[in-house]
């Protein structure tokens, strides 16, 4: 664990081999591992998965094994069907999903089977990287008890995550991370939340409570309005998003709860009813920063201010560079980006960063109506309490904020009124008095 910016990306990457260590030794089972031992011990499960959604999960886990012949050149189908069930039941999956394509999976069902095919090519050490970010609770704590299953058979399970909650009570061991050192290694005594929060808190930032206990709603004018809609895959979608307001929306992601999103920010059109906003223009999180938001390789500038460069344009059309960079500079220091270096490329911040920066794209379009997806995503603790406060900043100055998240305590921290997906339809919105964490789930 540790904050966003910490070196917990750079420490996997170097024990993956992505990058090379300054300085120092890697030592596994007690001596010196050169990177052929380690690529062959060592495997990680990365956010994206690193999974072929078009091809089966038969053929996602052969492609990490070496060919099993039969008769040279002749592939044993019998000995690859026989690898591949036992790397499932290794984590829990049954062995009917073999032939099952991976983009049809869940998302946690996805997770297990990068994890069954670091298995199969014999890693010993499994670092799972901030996985349970994206998935609903349930599937989540699934996959926490399978983790914790296969280190009781003999693996080296690291997690990596901000939900603190996932840690106490689930890791046998805590190290935390602050600024690329290891201020904590609880060998002997766990932490619990309090005490890590603390560790990760730097002084004079102690953060805000999670859950704002006295908002009061004025609400103005409706900005955002769906009557009926129906989007391509679910519906039927009734709800309204006043000014001054925070609505929440969660549900399976499976069932269209995104749809939502893309539907409210213009991006899809309604298959039937009616989508009606007062304002142009929409202020937009996607829900998965690595495919809908990143540029990758272009610097935070870029990242930042791309979807609102008609607000800097000048004379024939010319881009007003200095204000551009003006008022990315104040958006950057607004959200404390780590680094504070508007040209470095978007790849090289931690996720956490990453996130800030989308933040400030969908702030920087000026738009009252804002549509946020998993907006503390991958952030740690103390970014998450930073958030929310901005959130609440933003309800107070009038605009009109949509979240739709899988985290529970992001609804519970600031919307004033949540709708629960069932099925692929959304009944009738709650007052979050009506609501705890519970219920939620």
């Amino acid at each position: 664990m540790g904050p966003n910016g910490a070196g917990k990306s750079t420490l996997i990457k170097i024990l993956d081999g992505v990058y090379r260590p300054d300085q120092g030794r890697i030592l596994i089972d007690g001596r010196v591992a050169d990177q052929a031992e380690r690529a062959r011990k060592i495997g990680v499960v990365h956010q994206n998965l690193g999974l072929v959604d078009s091809m089966t999960v038969w053929e996602n886990l052969c492609l990490a094994l070496p060919p099993q012949y039969a008769v040279r050149p002749l592939l044993s189908f019998r000995r690859e069907r026989e690898l591949v069930r036992h790397a499932l039941g290794q984590v829990g999956l049954d062995e009917s999903l073999i032939r099952k394509r991976v983009g049809a999976l869940s998302l946690g069902e996805k997770t297990m089977v990068a994890v069954a095919r670091l298995l199969a090519r014999g890693a010993e050490l499994i670092i799972v990287d901030e996985v349970t970010s994206a998935l609903p609770p349930n599937e989540a704590t699934w996959l926490v008890d399978t983790l914790r299953h296969q280190a009781r058979s003999g693996s080296t399970i690291v997690m990596v995550s901000h939900r603190l909650s996932e840690i106490v009570g689930a890791a046998d061991r805590q190290v935390v991370i602050v600024d690329g050192r290891v201020v904590a290694d609880t060998r002997t005594s766990l932490l619990d939340i309090k005490e890590l929060t603390d560790l990760m808190t730097p002084e004079g930032n102690e953060g805000a409570s999670a859950v704002d206990s006295s908002r009061p709603l004025r609400v103005g004018e409706t900005v955002l309005e769906m009557r009926d809609a129906y989007s391509q895959t679910a519906g039927p979608f009734n709800f309204t998003v006043s000014a001054g307001e925070v609505v929440g929306l969660t549900g399976p992601i499976g069932f269209g709860l995104y749809s939502i999103a893309y539907l409210a920010s213009g991006f899809e059109r309604a298959r039937r009813g009616a989508v009606e906003m007062s304002d142009r223009g929409v202020g937009f999180l996607p829900p998965d920063r690595e495919t809908e938001g990143n540029f990758d390789e272009d610097p935070v500038l870029w990242n930042m201010t791309v979807a609102s460069l008609n607000r800097f344009s000048g004379p024939f059309g010319l881009l007003k560079a200095a204000e551009e960079r003006s008022k990315a500079t104040e958006m950057h220091t607004r959200l404390a980006v780590v680094p504070q270096d508007l040209y470095a490329k978007q790849r090289t911040l931690s996720g956490g960063n990453q996130q800030k920066v989308l933040f400030g794209r969908a702030l920087l379009q000026g738009s009252r109506l804002l549509v946020l997806c998993e907006p503390t995503r991958g952030i740690d603790v103390v970014t998450r309490q930073q958030i929310y406060r901005l959130i609440r900043d933003l309800k107070s100055e009038g605009h009109a904020i949509l979240i739709i998240s899988t985290d529970a305590e992001d609804l519970l921290s600031v919307a004033d009124r949540v709708g629960i997906m069932q099925g692929s339809a959304l009944p009738r919105l709650v007052t979050i008095d009506e609501l705890d964490l519970a219920s939620i789930i």
